[in-house]
C-alpha cells in the first residue's frame, strides 16, 4: 500500500512540474509576442465555424441506411469514412 501511495504522489508531483512548465512556455512566447496555438482539450467556446464543421463531421459519421443496402446491384456494403471518436481526430484547430 505505501509503495502505491508513493508513486501515486510521485505521478501527482510530475504532473504539476508538467503544467508548470507549460505555464512557463506560454508566459515566455507571450512575452516575446509570438503567436501559438495550445490545444490541450476542446474548449468550451467555439466560434460558429467550428460548431458547423463539427456538426457536419457528425453527421457524416453514421452507417449506411439498410434499404441502401438492399437495392439490387449494390456493391457497397459500407461507410469506409466512419470514424472512431478517439482513434481518428478531426484536425480542427
Amino acid at each position: 500500500m505505501l509503495k502505491y501511495m508513493n508513486s501515486h504522489f510521485l505521478q501527482q508531483q510530475l504532473n504539476i512540474v508538467y503544467k508548470k512548465q507549460i505555464i512557463k512556455q506560454i508566459k515566455k512566447k507571450i512575452q516575446n509576442g509570438n503567436e501559438f496555438h495550445l490545444c490541450l482539450s476542446q474548449g468550451a467556446h467555439k466560434s460558429l465555424r467550428m460548431k458547423k464543421r463539427l456538426i457536419k463531421a457528425n453527421k457524416q459519421n453514421r452507417p449506411l441506411p439498410n434499404w441502401f443496402r438492399y437495392r439490387t446491384d449494390n456493391t457497397i456494403r459500407y461507410n469506409s469514412k466512419r470514424r472512431h471518436w478517439r482513434r481518428t481526430k478531426l484536425n480542427i484547430n
